[in-house]
């Protein structure tokens, strides 16, 4: 290939998805959860394919992996959940680096330690083991790596609202030392720790997977803009958004202490303080003061 379409193609296009990695989950958007299939992902036993110029890899699927771009990628989330390494910075001289896979899709510190979060703090970055009852995303990323072509990017950023969460894209990551245009994210996956969650190992549930393979690739031409607030970097409340309530519940009775962040109600919406709530059978307008697992606090006016 010649130099001027090696540098079109690398700086244009960069590492692309082709087709395969579909991921399988047991996510639980709303409640506790029961166990530790939630913390975990796997790839059905399948690999996938990608494309770096004019160089094609092909990833496959191996419980034993010997040779180039075979990796565990895991069968099912209770036997042989997706083996996949963790890269995060460390220290003052931001230093990448990698921990081993183990079964969980987050990095932890043993025990019943919840999710660490990679932190950037006194001009050093850590990992800090995430508050109970916040949330941060890891970053499912292919590479062209023949040993690990299948990684997880710690995620860098404590969120203490779901949306916040969501609303972060790629681009919010400092990824100064990753070489973009040879990988390529797949996958959000968004964890929430919760120290009262004791069936579960880590405290800790795999909220919302969201994927991201056919965004605008990860090359000079950014990292693939996943909400509006990412085109300025910004979070939710200061990316323009602010003013904007999320939905109101309507409904024909009134909330309970049990409609709260952890959604203990079965109701289907784990709420924050904000929300609101129309009792249309009574002509009551409620704001919920507090989200509180089990003695969330609503206070009302009455619509006249």
């Amino acid at each position: 290939m010649d130099y001027a379409s090696h540098s079109y193609l690398h700086f244009g296009s960069g590492f692309l998805f082709r087709r395969g990695f579909d991921i399988q989950h047991a996510a639980s958007p709303v409640g506790a959860p029961t166990g530790d299939t939630t913390s975990k992902v796997h790839f059905d036993g399948q690999g996938g394919v990608c494309a770096d110029e004019d160089l094609v890899t092909t990833t496959v699927y191996s419980a034993s992996p010997a040779d180039d771009f075979e990796q565990d990628l895991g069968v099912n989330l209770v036997a042989d959940p997706a083996q996949l390494p963790i890269l995060y910075f460390d220290g003052a001289t931001a230093k990448l680096r990698l921990l081993p896979a183990t079964d969980f899709c987050f990095d932890h510190n043993g025990g019943n330690t919840r999710p660490n979060w990679n932190e950037l703090t006194g001009g050093a970055w850590q990992r800090t083991e995430v508050t109970s009852g916040r949330l941060v995303n890891y970053w499912v990323l292919l590479t062209n790596n023949p040993l690990s072509p299948v990684m997880l990017v710690m995620g860098q950023t404590e969120h203490s609202r779901l949306d916040a969460a969501l609303d972060e894209s790629p681009a919010d990551l400092a990824l100064a030392d990753f070489p973009l245009q040879e990988w390529k994210f797949a996958y959000r996956l968004t964890i929430r720790a919760r120290s009262s969650w004791g069936a579960a190992t880590h405290r800790a549930k795999l909220q919302v997977v969201t994927d991201l393979r056919r965004e605008t690739p990860t090359g000079t031409s950014g990292a693939g803009t996943q909400s509006h607030s990412a085109l300025s970097g910004k979070s939710f409340d200061d990316s323009g958004h602010s003013g904007f309530q999320r939905a109101t519940q309507i409904s024909t009775s009134a909330p309970t202490a049990n409609h709260d962040e952890d959604d203990t109600a079965g109701y289907g919406v784990e709420f924050v303080a904000g929300d609101l709530w129309l009792d249309i059978a009574a002509g009551r307008l409620y704001a919920c003061r507090s989200a509180a697992a089990g003695s969330a606090v609503w206070s009302y006016a009455t619509l006249t």
